[in-house]
């Protein structure tokens, strides 16, 4: 009795529809008259898909988290797309206090009215731009906090990183933030003993300086966040290892030449060819939400057959919206 005569006499008539081609008739034939199971070849699950696979997608201050999961890939990125401090914010910056000085040293009157009009044209887009990056660092302060937690992440790689030693003035910031926190701190817990010890105008005195002190650590909290970001300040607090994410030559260049290829392209495998050379094969960054690490990721596996990288993409739960830099 034929395979399919078999399967008519056990109620199954239905799949004869769907006759297979004479040789894999005989195939199946030989594997059911032996009484043989079949088994599927499964791709085994790499250690870095399995880390993709497990990545959590409810994170705290992220929006949408896509994930691409390219079959035994050896590596994986996770790209927490930033919005950041850049030339061009820079310059705007420079443009304000440029204007600022004529506006001191120019005591003719003759330009008042387009100097006024310039000045609050610059003081809105810095304001923009300001708000926005501070907006998104905050966000991605979260994003990784919440990581260390979840996924006990250990590590980031930091764009705009290219050795360590250029993290230190950023450290010696956030230790001259903590430090003067302290002090108000220490002032508000005694400042009713204070108030009986000291004279009015004593006490008058020092409290005025505590409301000094609380806006100038405003000004330091919102300016480091901006310029340190909150992916540094995050790893700062929850004693994480910084690693450089740009090849020191390679961001040279890009700096200095402003070619997109630098700029873009070969950072991005600069990136790449770091977390592939390191003991776990996948890495958190962030880096600017104009860099199509996913497009990069796909030449990369092309050009690298046997150092495919899967890809997670994070957005901040601020978004997308609004002031949009790549560098």
């Amino acid at each position: 009795m034929k395979w399919y005569q078999k399967l008519a006499v056990m109620g199954m008539t239905g799949l004869a529809l769907a006759m297979p081609s004479s040789g894999s008739q005989e195939k199946l034939e030989e594997i059911v008259e032996n009484g043989e199971k079949v088994e599927l070849k499964q791709e085994e699950l790499t250690e870095a898909n399995q880390w993709l696979r497990d990545f959590p997608e409810d994170i705290s201050g992220a929006g949408e988290v896509e994930k691409h999961e390219t079959p035994n890939a050896e590596y994986a990125l996770a790209h927490i797309k930033q919005k950041h401090y850049v030339d061009d914010l820079r310059k705007v910056g420079r443009g304000l206090e440029e204007m600022r000085r004529l506006e001191e040293s120019d005591h003719s009157g003759g330009m008042e009215g387009l100097r006024e009009k310039l000045m609050q044209s610059l003081e809105n887009d810095y304001s923009d731009f300001y708000n926005e990056i501070e907006s998104s660092q905050r966000d991605i302060y979260e994003i990784v906090d919440d990581l260390n937690e979840k996924i006990d992440l250990e590590e980031i790689y930091l764009e705009g990183i290219s050795q360590k030693e250029s993290l230190e003035p950023y450290y010696q910031g956030l230790e001259n933030i903590g430090k003067l926190a302290r002090v108000l701190k220490k002032y508000k817990i005694n400042e009713e003993m204070l108030k009986n010890r000291l004279s009015e105008e004593e006490f008058k005195e020092l409290r005025d300086s505590y409301g000094e002190g609380l806006e100038r650590l405003k000004e330091m909290d919102k300016r480091l966040m901006i310029e340190a970001g909150g992916g540094m300040i995050s790893a700062y607090h929850n004693g994480m290892e910084i690693i450089p994410a740009e090849d020191k030559e390679t961001y040279r260049l890009a700096v200095e030449t402003k070619e997109d290829n630098l700029l873009y392209d070969q950072r991005e495998k600069a990136l790449l060819d770091i977390i592939s050379n390191q003991d776990k094969p996948y890495g958190v960054t962030v880096y600017g939400r104009g860099h199509d690490f996913k497009k990069t990721i796909e030449e990369w596996n092309e050009e690298n057959p046997d150092m495919k990288f899967s890809y997670i993409g994070i957005e901040t739960s601020s978004g997308s919206e609004g002031y949009d830099e790549g560098d």
